[in-house]
This record gives structure tokens, C-alpha cells and sequence, in this order.
């Protein structure tokens, strides 16, 4: 059983949280050596905080069938020093010794599901180590209830029919119902049932047995097989309140990233969303941080996103260009660099929050690059860096863009279109009228501006 800390501490690397990998660590693409022992390398590294739970692939008969082996004897069975079979004896060894479940204080999370109507998790207890190691495979248990045990635990899986069926399309393992699964959950004082074992389209789903409990199932290989699907990968983070907070994300072949300008642009995208989704964690820690009405440091906006997003090797610093306007007016004589921490929320929160619920998959990553580009059109108006564009800024830039429009999208009064956009009349636009703006009329402003600073046309503007 592990514990699980308050959301803003849980972190398994700093030892204030867990993290549990929830088996089938090899067949799920042509790097499983890699993967193993990546995993196996952050187990020696944080005994305490890092968890391999066995799936049904790690097993010494099946992941012969789904690729494992032959990528042993591709990598190291080659030349007089052949040592596959020495390997291979270490991963069987490895495999049937893995954990079989771990418990939270509200999930308990193993790799298939619930084995049997009425099981209690005390049967995998009363397991040792000995019995578990000599099931190297548990594809035919015969006569061996622990086998099985282990086999209906690792392959089984959960239908929306009520009660316990043989699971005829694997061959192996039971379908269990939601009824089995509220009784489970109920009988050990439990909210959910965590599990993997099937790709999922969206990454994760949620099967509700009541209104206390549900069976979550999450899958993390993006585009499963071997990147040849189109799904979703995700992981869940459970909250010392009780709750989950699943994240979907997206893979990319190193291979297909074109560009320094694409890599760039997928990367800000993804932390504009780490943002967006993060942002009351964010305004609460600037709250407690501002000791000047909405303005803090930069470097004390670059600490703050680093904890709260878990996300220490960014270099907040060298991207606040990008993401912070630094505050100017009215701080004449000061040394230290501000920003305005609400306008930095609002430049980046507004816009994605309202549509995240809204959009699929492939309509939400348009909207994220696009946010992108839309921020790059903000701050090239925003000249003095405040988060709004007033109607000096806005005839400038104008003037700027109208050299490199062709003529049929010249504007000849940049008053007139100034007004168009400041859709509540206060005087200056801001990111949300801007953004709508671009939603609602054809405007090329953005390549326009793309092209302006693009000197050498390689797709980069370059400090």
C-alpha cells in the first residue's frame, strides 16, 4: 500500500508522491528493451516511490509471440559474445516476481481486474514471493489456483453486463460487471478500481458502478500498434482529496519533427495547456507569492510554474519572453523585472478553458497551436508590454503590416478597425477580443506578421 501526498507536493521524484507503471512494459512498440530497463533504472533510483506492477505480457511464453525476444536476439545476439539466452532467463526471472496490485488509501490498481466474484485483495497478500516466481507464465495454470489467480488478475476485464462471464475474446481471464466491481470497491472501503490491459481511443475511460465508485481504465501507448493507430495516451494522478486528474497527451516520431520552428511550437503548445489546466493551482501560489497588488518577479513567476507544474528541467526564464509580458508602466526607477500575474493567466487560460470540454481531440490541438500563433500577434501589437492594445499601438502595427499585405487586404482606416475589435468599447483590446476577432472575420494578420519578421524565411523568428 502507498501513500499519496497533497496534490501540490506529489511528486515521486522529489519523494513526496508515487508513481505506479501499470505492466505490459514490453510489446507495445520496438523499444521494450529500452523501456524495461529505464523502468527498472528509476526502481533502483526510488525504491519507495516508483511501482512496476506485472501486466499479462510479462510472461515468459507470450512476449515471445508479440516481439520481445526477437528484439533481444537482434540487439545482443549477435557475434561470439551471444547472450540472449542469459538475458532472457533475467526477464522471466524479472517478470514473474513483479508486483500484482498496489493500494491508495481510495484506488486499488492492478493490471486486468477483478479475478472473481467476491475476491479480496488479502488472496493476492497471502501470495509469497517463491509461489509468484514460479509462474515465469501463466498462460496455462491447469490444476493451479494461484496460477489462475494470477492469470484472471492480469487478463481480465470489465463489461457494463452485470455479474461474471468467461472472457471468450481473449481466451483467458473473466468479464466483470459493475455490480461486481461496486461490491469490490464497497467491500474494501475503496472509490476506484484502476486498471490498463485494452487501448482506449481518448487515453482513458471511466466505467461508473455507482455513484460512489468506478472501474478506470488508462492506457498510455499513444497510436497503438507500433504508432500505426490513432489513439490517445494518458496517465491518472491521484489527489490526496480523493479525486482523479486524468491527462491525455499525444506521441510524436522524433523523426517527423521537421523543424527547430515545429519542435518549438509543439512544445509551447503543450505548456500553454499545462497552463490552462493548472491555472486556480497557479493563481493561488501567485496570490500567496504578491506582496504588490497582481505583480510578481520573474523569477519568482519561473519557481512557481516549476513546482506547481512539476516541471523542473523547463527553463522558465530563457521562455518568459514568450509567455509573460514584463510590466513597465509605472514602475520607472525599478531594477527588478515584473509581471502581471493575472494578465498572464488571462493571456493563456481564457481561451483554451472555455473550448477544452467542447472540442475533440484534433479540433483542440488546432486551437493550441493556434493559440500560439495568435499570442505571437498579441505581443508584436502590445508594444509597451501591458497586456492590452491601445489604439497607438494598434494604427503602428497597422502601419507596419499594411507594406505587407497584398492590396485587396489593405485596411485604409485602422480606426475603424481598431473599433471593430474592441467589442466592449473600453479603449484597448485584449487577448480575448483579439482571439474572437480571428474567429469571426478574415484577416491575415498573422502570416503577415510571420513573414514581416522572417527575414531569412527559414520558418523561425529568431531573437
Amino acid at each position: 500500500k502507498i501513500p499519496i501526498k497533497d496534490e501540490n507536493e506529489g511528486s515521486p521524484w522529489n519523494g513526496t508522491g508515487a508513481i505506479v507503471f501499470n505492466g505490459d512494459f514490453v510489446d507495445r512498440g520496438e523499444n521494450s528493451v529500452g523501456v524495461i530497463l529505464t523502468l527498472l533504472l528509476l526502481k533502483i533510483a526510488y525504491p519507495n516511490n516508483v511501482y512496476l506492477n506485472r501486466g499479462n505480457h510479462e510472461d515468459a511464453i507470450l512476449s515471445t509471440v508479440y516481439g520481445f525476444t526477437d528484439e533481444i536476439q537482434a540487439r545482443y545476439g549477435k557475434g561470439e559474445c551471444d547472450s540472449t539466452d542469459d538475458i532472457w532467463d533475467a526477464m522471466g526471472d524479472l517478470f514473474s516476481v513483479l508486483p500484482l496490485c498496489v493500494r491508495t488509501d481510495t484506488a486499488a490498481i492492478m493490471h486486468g481486474g477483478i479475478p472473481s466474484d467476491g475476491f479480496q485483495l488479502s488472496e493476492l497478500e497471502s501470495i509469497t514471493t517463491e509461489q509468484r516466481s514460479r509462474i515465469r507464465s501463466m498462460l496455462d495454470p491447469g490444476d493451479d489456483a494461484i496460477c489462475e489467480l494470477v492469470q484472471n488478475v492480469l487478463w481480465s476485464d470489465p463489461r457494463t453486463e452485470h455479474g461474471i462471464h468467461p472472457n471468450e475474446d481473449r481466451g483467458a481471464g473473466i468479464f466483470f460487471g459493475p455490480d461486481v466491481t461496486h461490491r469490490f470497491l464497497t467491500d474494501h472501503g475503496l472509490k476506484y478500481l484502476i486498471r490498463s490491459h485494452e487501448v482506449v481511443d481518448e487515453g482513458f475511460h471511466c466505467m461508473k458502478c455507482s455513484e460512489e465508485n468506478s472501474a478506470i481504465t488508462v492506457f498510455s501507448s499513444v497510436n497503438y500498434p507500433n504508432g500505426e493507430g490513432c489513439n490517445y495516451g494518458a496517465v491518472i494522478n491521484i489527489c490526496s482529496d480523493g479525486t482523479l486528474a486524468p491527462v491525455r497527451f499525444r506521441g510524436y516520431e522524433v523523426g517527423s519533427i521537421r523543424s527547430h520552428n515545429e519542435y518549438f511550437n509543439r512544445t509551447m503548445s503543450y505548456l500553454v495547456e499545462m497552463i490552462s489546466q493548472n491555472k486556480s493551482k497557479l493563481l493561488s501560489a501567485f496570490e500567496k507569492k504578491a506582496e504588490t497588488k497582481t505583480l510578481i518577479t520573474t523569477k519568482e513567476w519561473a519557481d512557481i510554474l516549476s513546482s506547481q507544474l512539476d516541471l523542473h528541467e523547463v527553463d522558465w526564464l530563457s521562455l518568459q519572453p514568450y509567455l509573460a509580458p514584463i510590466v513597465t508602466e509605472g514602475l520607472e526607477g525599478e531594477n527588478v523585472e515584473m509581471i502581471d500575474f493575472m494578465k498572464f493567466l488571462s493571456l493563456h487560460c481564457n481561451l483554451l478553458s472555455n473550448a477544452i470540454d467542447e472540442c475533440d481531440g484534433e479540433t483542440m490541438e488546432t486551437l493550441r497551436q493556434n493559440h500560439v500563433l495568435l499570442l505571437t500577434v498579441f505581443k508584436f501589437l502590445d508594444t509597451n508590454g501591458n497586456g492590452l492594445i491601445d489604439r497607438d499601438e494598434f494604427r503602428a502595427g497597422m502601419k507596419l503590416l499594411k507594406k505587407r499585405f497584398p492590396n485587396e487586404h489593405r485596411f485604409d482606416d485602422p480606426d475603424a478597425l481598431f473599433d471593430s475589435i474592441d467589442f466592449d468599447g473600453s479603449g484597448d483590446i485584449d487577448i480575448n477580443e483579439l482571439e474572437k476577432a480571428f474567429q469571426t472575420t478574415q484577416m491575415p494578420y498573422a502570416e503577415a506578421i510571420f513573414r514581416l519578421f522572417d527575414k531569412d524565411r527559414n520558418g523561425i523568428i529568431d531573437r
